[in-house]
């Protein structure tokens, strides 16, 4: 069984709950990140909250507030969804594509932030690409057993044809270059 553990992030970016949401903006441009957890302080990492950029525009921006004078706790989803490092993969995973989740906060017994699961990283933990000595792709495996992902999986297994349709004739054309002596350009 795959757990949470495995495709974590370890060390996600926390923020503090009095922190202005000028600060957490401009963070997350500078670290191309789009979400900080909230943490009780630096030292003991307890979450208490979580904070999107969407949450910034929709809650900060949308209403017309300061982004200068408003802090986290203002803006913050309190008791997000969260799982612990050794949850089983394929539930919590589930659970963010039923609630439509993007970003789940990996906690220890004591509510210590140990990691994040973001969306980008259960596609990496659903695909699976091997390749060939030379580089071609040998096996490719979507596992599609949720509702939503059929139509993606659909998608990469027709881009990865056209993929391998296009490295076939790519070869051909080289070997009959080779075969006419004609020198690669």
């Amino acid at each position: 069984m795959k757990t949470c553990q495995d495709i974590m992030l370890k060390g996600p970016a926390c923020c503090l709950a009095q922190d202005k949401v000028i600060t957490l903006a401009q963070r997350m441009e500078a670290e191309n990140i789009d979400t900080l957890l909230v943490v009780e302080d630096f030292q003991s990492l307890k979450l208490i909250g979580i904070v999107t950029d969407r949450d910034i525009a929709l809650r900060v921006v949308g209403k017309g507030q300061s982004v200068v004078t408003t802090e986290a706790h203002d803006v913050m989803t309190t008791n997000p969804f969260i799982c612990h490092p050794a949850d089983d993969l394929e539930k919590t995973l589930k659970d963010m594509e039923t609630y439509q989740i993007t970003r789940v906060p990996v906690v220890d017994k004591e509510m210590q932030v140990v990691g994040i699961i973001i969306q980008a990283r259960s596609i990496q933990a659903r695909v699976s690409i091997r390749l060939d000595n030379e580089n071609n792709i040998s096996a490719f495996t979507i596992k599609d057993d949720f509702a939503g992902w059929s139509d993606f999986a659909d998608r990469i297994r027709s881009v990865v044809k056209r993929i391998t349709l296009i490295n076939n004739l790519s070869q051909s054309l080289t070997d009959q270059d080779d075969e006419a002596g004609l020198a690669a350009m």
